[in-house]
């Protein structure tokens, strides 16, 4: 029931996204080809997100120190993890192209990694995309192949499933071993 009302609760901002694209005509997010993967990314960002700040209600007293405390780390953990890949992809060496490949498969156990570089590469393909249609050449690539959002979305499918079941293990105390009382 907890988690039917947070998912209630996130898809009021989520919707909010989605108008703020659809008013500003955002091609990279609300055309034909990529509107059904922005709606994913938002829809399982908010499926792997939810389950994955449960556990902090054990770790916290006050509930809203840890929606704060959870909210900064996602940020910061967001945007650091997303622009490295993107700054690594940049440079054009092989050791870095390497190290960048490897820290994006480390990055997908993240949600925030996986919403953000998502949503990167649906408009880094639009913009290639738009660029060589200019020259008469046409390359868009569908957004829900592994390579470009598949993997994101696919991560954070499995994230949600894998937080959602960790959560019922705590809520029925798996990890903790019954005590055993002697008898006298």
């Amino acid at each position: 029931a907890n988690f039917a009302w947070d998912m209630l609760n996130y898809a009021i901002p989520a919707i909010l996204v989605i108008l703020i694209f659809l008013a500003f005509n955002q091609k990279a997010y609300v055309s034909a080809d990529n509107f059904p993967v922005l709606l994913l990314l938002l829809f399982l960002y908010g499926w792997s997100i939810v389950p994955m700040m449960y556990p902090a209600c054990y770790v916290f007293d006050v509930p809203s120190s840890a929606f704060v405390g959870l909210s900064c780390i996602n940020v910061f953990l967001g945007f650091t993890s997303t622009i490295a890949t993107f700054t690594l992809q940049l440079f054009n060496d092989d050791e870095l192209t390497q190290i960048n490949n490897i820290l994006m498969q480390v990055f997908l156990v993240l949600p925030h990694y996986c919403l953000g570089r998502g949503l990167f590469d649906l408009t880094r393909n639009q913009l290639q995309s738009d660029i060589l249609q200019q020259y008469g050449e046409s390359s868009f690539t569908d957004p829900f192949k592994w390579d470009l959002v598949g993997r994101n979305l696919c991560c954070m499918a499995i994230q949600g499933v894998v937080f959602f079941a960790f959560n019922l293990l705590l809520q029925y105390r798996f990890f903790c071993r019954p005590r055993f009382i002697r008898p006298r």
